[in-house]
Formats: C-alpha cells, sequence, structure tokens
C-alpha cells in the first residue's frame, strides 16, 4: 500500500450528504439526557470542544456533581497511555464502576468514549474490554472511529489514511506505527483490529460502516447497520469529512433509542459530533485574557518527528530563552536530583525577569528492551519535567506542554489540577484550558499541544499568538507568500485599486506613501500619475517583490523602504498622500497607525484607505468573520466596523470626505491557499465556511461552485483630508 494524492481521492467519493444535521443531533440529545462521558488517555482529546470541564479525578462525588451538570459532555483525564496494561485497565474499570455509581444516584444515562487515537497507538482493546466488564452491561458493539480532521486522519474503504501535505499515507507506513509501546503494522482497520487483539477478533469478523452507506443511505442507513450489530461486536467507521460523522451520529443516536448499547474507541471529532457541540472559531487574543506582563513557558517532551520539527523553528526564533534537558541525566540517579534543580534556578530566573522560556528534552530517543521498559523510561523523563516545573517560584503568563503525556504529567502533577474548563482551540487541534481554583497555578492558560499536530510553523505561531507579537507573525506569513501576492488578483486587480486612484485624482507634483504595500500594486497604480512614490512595509521579501516589479514595470519614480506602519520614519508634513489598501486588518493599533498617518501629510493632504469590513449588524457575526480570517492567515488581528473606522479617523483628525462599501467576490481555493499550505487547516476553514451561523452565512453567502467555494466580503473604500 502506497501514498495517495488526497484531492483525487476524495474526488472519487460519493457526494456529502447535503443538510447539516447539527441542529437536529442537538436537539435528539437533549431530549436523550444521555451524557457524553470521555475517558481521555491524553489531554490532547479535547482539541475539538470548547466551553466543557475536564476532570483529573474520578470519585462517586465528583462524577456526581458533572452529570447533575447540564452541559452535554465531560471529559475525565486518564492519561492510561502512560501505564502499563493491568494498570490502565484497573484505572478504566475504577472509572466505570464510579460512574455506574454516580448514575445510580443522579439518574442520569451516560454514554463512554474512550478516546485514544494518537494515530492508533494505545491499550486497545485492553480498555474497552475493561470497561465492557466493569459497567456489568451487554455491549452490542465497540465502534472503532479515528477520523480525526483537524489531524488529517481520514479512514476510506477500511483503510485509516494520515494527511502529509497533499498526500494520503497509509497510517501503518508513518513514524507514528513505530511506536516503541504501542507499533503496529496494518492500516485497513479491520486488520488492524486484529493485529490489537492478537486474532482474536478476525479481520474478517469486524463490521464496517462505509463511505457508501453514510453519504448515500444516510442516518437511516446508518441506523440499519448498527441495529444489525450485536454480542460484543467490533465495527469500523469511515469518515472523510465532518458531515460524515454528523450523518453516523444521528443513525447512531436513532439505534441507542431503540435499545442498542454501544462504546466508542475513537478520536476527538467524533465527541464533537456525539455531544452535538457547535464548531467555535479559534479563540482570540481576548478571550484568552492572559496577564499583561511575565514571561511564558514552552515544557516540549513529544519525540515524534514533526514536534522535533516545530521546536527546531521555534528555537531559531529571537527573544526565547532555550533550556535543552539531557534525558540521560534525567535518567541517572547519582545526578537527576541535582540536573532539576539546576534547570529550575534558570527557568525561574528567566520568568521572574519577564522573559519566555522553552524546556525541552534532549531529542534522542532512548528506548528499553520491551515496550514496558520504554514505558518506564517516559515516565521517569516525564516526571523530571514536572519536578522541574513544581520548584518554580515565578508564576508564567502562560504554559504551553508539547506531547500528550508531558501536558497529562504537568497538569495532574505539576499543577495539581483536579478540573479545568476547555476555553477551545488557538490552532486547529491545539486546545487550551484554564485551571480552576484548586490549582497549584489558579486561572493559568495552560496550552495543550498534540505532539502530531500542525506544520512545521505550528509552535512558531501559536508563541507568537501568545506573547501578542502580530509583527513577527505579519512578517513570518508575508514572507513566505511574496511571490503569491504578486500574482494575486485580488490585490492586483481588484476593483478598489482603480477606484481609489480615480477618487485621490492624484497630481504631477504630489509626493504619495503607500504604507504596507505588499507586493507594490497601489504603489504601481500612483506611481505613472505622481512625482514619487515611497512603499513600505515590515516584510523584507514583500519589498523585494515590489522593488523588482517596479523595475520590470520602468517605474523610475519609486522607492521602497522598510517601515513599521504604526511607527513611520518620516517627518511631518512630508507627504501629499498617504494610501494603505488591504492591511489594516493586521495591524495591532489602529489609532497608532492613523495617528502616524496624520502626521506625515501636509495640512489639507489625502488619506486612501481600503480595508475589508466585518459585519455592522452582529458582534458574534463580526467575530466569527475575524477567526476565520485569522484561521487562514495568523497575522490577521481584526477588521473593524464601518462605525468604528469613522470614530477612529475623527479621532486622528483626519475628516472624511468619501466612503463607499464594496462588495469583494472571492474564490476559496486562490484565497485560502495564498495562505495555507496545510490541507488540515485548508479543511477546517471550507468547513466553518460552509457551516457558518445564519448571521454570517447571509453576510458571506457562501455558494458551492464545482471543487471551490464562492463567497463575498465586503470592502470599505474612504477617502479622508487632515485638517489645515
Amino acid at each position: 500500500m502506497s501514498s495517495i494524492d488526497k484531492q483525487t481521492r476524495f474526488a472519487q467519493l460519493p457526494a456529502e450528504w447535503p443538510t447539516d444535521l447539527l441542529p437536529e443531533i442537538q436537539t435528539r440529545i437533549s431530549a436523550g439526557r444521555r451524557k457524553v462521558v470521555v475517558l481521555d488517555d491524553d489531554p490532547t482529546g479535547t482539541q475539538t470542544v470548547h466551553s466543557l470541564a475536564v476532570l483529573t479525578e474520578w470519585s462517586v462525588a465528583a462524577l456526581q456533581a458533572e452529570l447533575n451538570h447540564p452541559d452535554p459532555c465531560v471529559y475525565i483525564l486518564t492519561n492510561s497511555r502512560s501505564l502499563p496494561l493491568p494498570a490502565a485497565q484497573a484505572l478504566n474499570a475504577e472509572i466505570a464502576a464510579n460512574l455506574a455509581e454516580a448514575s445510580r444516584i443522579t439518574g442520569r444515562p451516560f454514554a463512554v468514549v474512550s478516546r485514544s487515537d494518537s494515530t492508533l497507538r494505545g491499550h486497545y482493546p485492553g480498555e474497552t474490554d475493561a470497561l465492557a466488564a466493569a459497567l456489568g452491561m451487554a455491549v452490542d458493539a465497540t465502534l472503532i472511529i479515528p477520523f480525526f480532521l483537524e489531524g488529517g486522519r481520514f479512514t476510506i474503504d477500511d483503510v485509516h489514511y494520515v494527511a502529509e501535505g497533499q498526500m494520503l499515507t497509509p497510517a501503518a507506513e508513518t513514524p507514528f506505527a513505530r511506536d516503541a509501546a504501542f507499533g503496529y503494522h496494518e492500516s485497513n482497520l479491520r486488520h488492524w483490529v486484529e493485529e490489537k487483539s492478537g486474532g482474536r477478533v478476525p479481520a474478517d469478523a469486524v463490521a464496517s460502516v462505509t463511505l457508501e452507506d453514510i453519504r448515500q443511505g444516510g442516518p437511516a442507513r446508518v441506523s440499519e447497520r448498527l441495529m444489525a450489530l450485536g454480542d460484543n461486536a467490533v465495527c469500523v467507521v469511515n469518515a472523510a469529512s465532518m458531515r460524515d460523522v454528523q450523518v453516523f451520529v444521528l443513525g447512531l443516536l436513532a439505534a441507542e433509542a431503540q435499545g442498542k448499547t454501544f462504546l466508542y474507541r475513537t478520536a476527538a471529532s467524533f465527541v464533537q459530533a456525539r455531544a452535538g457541540i457547535a464548531p467555535r472559531p479559534l479563540l482570540t487574543a481576548a478571550e484568552l485574557a492572559l496577564p499583561a506582563s511575565g514571561g511564558g513557558l514552552v515544557v516540549v517532551g513529544s519525540y515524534v518527528p514533526k514536534s522535533t520539527s516545530q521546536l527546531g523553528e521555534l528555537l531559531a526564533q529571537p527573544g526565547l530563552a532555550s533550556l535543552e534537558l539531557d534525558v540521560n541525566l534525567l535518567l541517572d540517579n547519582a545526578v537527576r536530583v541535582a540536573t532539576i534543580d539546576k534547570a529550575a534556578e534558570a527557568l525561574d530566573e528567566v520568568l521572574g525577569n519577564g522573559g519566555d522560556a522553552v524546556l525541552y528534552t534532549s531529542r534522542t530517543l532512548v528506548t528499553g528492551a520491551h515496550a514496558e521498559a520504554s514505558l518506564d523510561i517516559g515516565q521517569r523523563i516525564s516526571s523530571g519535567l514536572v519536578a522541574i516545573v513544581q520548584r518554580l517560584r515565578s508564576r508564567p503568563r502562560y504554559l504551553l506542554a508539547k506531547g500528550g503525556v508531558t501536558s497529562s504529567d504537568l497538569a495532574t502533577q505539576g499543577l495539581n489540577v483536579k478540573r479545568a474548563t476547555v476555553l477551545g482551540q488557538i490552532l486547529p487541534g491545539v486546545p487550551v484550558w484554564r485551571t480552576g481554583p484548586e490549582s497549584r497555578l489558579p486561572g493559568l492558560v495552560y496550552i495543550v499541544f498534540p505532539g502530531n499536530v500542525g506544520n512545521d510553523q505550528a509552535l512558531v505561531d501559536a508563541v507568537a499568538r501568545l506573547r501578542g507579537d502580530n509583527r513577527a507573525l505579519v512578517k513570518q506569513q508575508f514572507g513566505a507568500a511574496a511571490a503569491s501576492y504578486a500574482e494575486s488578483r485580488v490585490h492586483a486587480q481588484g476593483a478598489s485599486l482603480a477606484r481609489v486612484v480615480e477618487l485621490v485624482a492624484p497630481q504631477p507634483t504630489w509626493r504619495v506613501l503607500d504604507v504596507a504595500t505588499g507586493a507594490g500594486h497601489t504603489a504601481f497604480a500612483f506611481a505613472p500619475h505622481v512625482a514619487a512614490v515611497v512603499a513600505t512595509d515590515i516584510t523584507p521579501e514583500m519589498l523585494a517583490t515590489t522593488a523588482r516589479l517596479a523595475a520590470q514595470k520602468g517605474l523610475t519614480n519609486l522607492a521602497v523602504q522598510e517601515a513599521d506602519a504604526e511607527a513611520l520614519p518620516f517627518a511631518e508634513g512630508e507627504f501629499d498622500v498617504v494610501t494603505c489598501r488591504i492591511a489594516p486588518h493586521h495591524f495591532g493599533d489602529i489609532e497608532r497607525f492613523l495617528g502616524e498617518c496624520a502626521r506625515v501629510l501636509r495640512p489639507g493632504g489625502l488619506m486612501a484607505l481600503v480595508d475589508n469590513l466585518a459585519p455592522g449588524d452582529s458582534a458574534d457575526a463580526g467575530d466569527y468573520v475575524n477567526a476565520l480570517e485569522k484561521l487562514r492567515d495568523p497575522s490577521h488581528n481584526r477588521c473593524l466596523r464601518l462605525d468604528e473606522w469613522l470614530d477612529a479617523f475623527r479621532a486622528a483628525g483626519l475628516v472624511v470626505e468619501h466612503h463607499e462599501i464594496q462588495p469583494k467576490a472571492i474564490e476559496f481555493n486562490e484565497w485560502a491557499t495564498r495562505m495555507v499550505s496545510d490541507p488540515n487547516t485548508l479543511a477546517s476553514l471550507r468547513s466553518l465556511l460552509l457551516e457558518a451561523p445564519p448571521a454570517v452565512e447571509a453576510y458571506l453567502q457562501p455558494t458551492v461552485v464545482g471543487d471551490d467555494v464562492h463567497f463575498l466580503l465586503a470592502e470599505l473604500v474612504l477617502i479622508a483630508r487632515r485638517q489645515s
């Protein structure tokens, strides 16, 4: 079996089910009262949900309180993937017994999800066997559902694939399958079940719900297939989109309503659908509510190749203190304590001075002679990281933990978390918690970063967001995209370009400043009509592109200069016109930007601005659109509403003489791929666009056209004059 082209394979599949089933799923869940209880073998399973509780202890009293809570779902962090099989089974059995007792007391039914995808790694079937026995109920089937959109995990024709760039690689052919403790050889899930069960469940005895069942037969066909299962069968569920999972869940709920009982062994995406949780955009800086000062701490324990690549990119960033922890010293009892003390002291000094720090384990993977020995080594390394965090005297501004076991141990042991709240995600598949009042650091923003999620820049992006360093994100994003912006139809030929030149009516003696020029298209439009144009940007690659294109066009009156839009390096009154087109939504301080533009204009000079507008009639719709833009481009800050722009111009002493709003037609494929190469982020973007709430749908008007999606943005064109 070999890798296949994702786009080609997806094009061969039947069309997705045509209607959004989430509202009906939510109605059925509300009527049934059955609470979804997720036993998560590491904290990364919260990567698709929001506004839910996570427990790290499971007494009957704690579970009783959660069953009495109206939320549709609760997570229990077991960290069982770090344990030997007997201990993991005992843990699952204990939780199941307590859960059954709590259900008896409260009268609230429940459904159990054994969340342990980790790209098919974990204690299967040991954990589901233990759950079934301890719950004391007749299980009709265990459902295997490893689909995970944000992580690029798809199941087609029973084969589980991992998206790597534009290719789909069978899971057994990826580095995840070579895990020292949980390795495997089969990508076909029916054969994987046989392999993992040691032949107890033969491949030909494993049932399957196919994509044809889901996409052509719909919920009724799914229900029919599930009703035919019994006697603790095993069933593989195929899925290539969230709509597939919705269809399956609605059929599942119908089967359960008719008395069927199932255990679920799944990845994170299934939980979102089974609990009826609507997708939400990525968290904004305001929602994180981070302290204004202090240093952040990043702890990297994961060894998968993706984590190592991401760590390398992060360590190349300026302004971060890094500390490598030699795992051989941690494993040497003679120097272990001294090594831990030295590392904690060094981190304390950095954090105490308000600096950001990265603590990471040395990158050579140390394994044992067998799976149990490898697990023991991993536990000793992880406990060393925990001990360092426990010794810290300075409270970090935030704590980011990279890797499933690392993030679990730091939460439960390093921070003493008993109950946390999942706020949402900072990047696709990267959950953010806020620790509870019982924690060692109450109210801390804790980022659980899975080892196998994101592209090489993902860790850099997350830290830049947490640091509030939008300039760094802008340079990173636009440095990589400079060539595509030179060819962008929207930027080079958009209707607003000719319109702004027409409205300004430039004169031959004028000097023009183009702020955040990008690939220079606005500067090029003005240059033939004026004496001189200075094109500025903070991204050297963009300026190099502008200079190259200007030379090709023979524009000898155009100069480029690196400059920050919020701190322009020019004298007061130096320019007759200042322009800025399709860029201000990246700026962190609009008032400061406009103040600088007003300062460098001569009295009576003109300011011409073009930018995307946020919806003006719904704050929630505006937040959704901005979050969609930020997912596409992490350097996006915020599109303003029209009233906000008018107020900001007035405050800067710029009198608005004209404004108009133009619809701007966007083709999703070109718009998204200009800034995004990761196929999983592209899938999330498309899903958020097509499944937008009604107010956002009315604003963007998305329409499927072939394999593309067309939609509208609103573009503000505004001309203002500096007061004399």
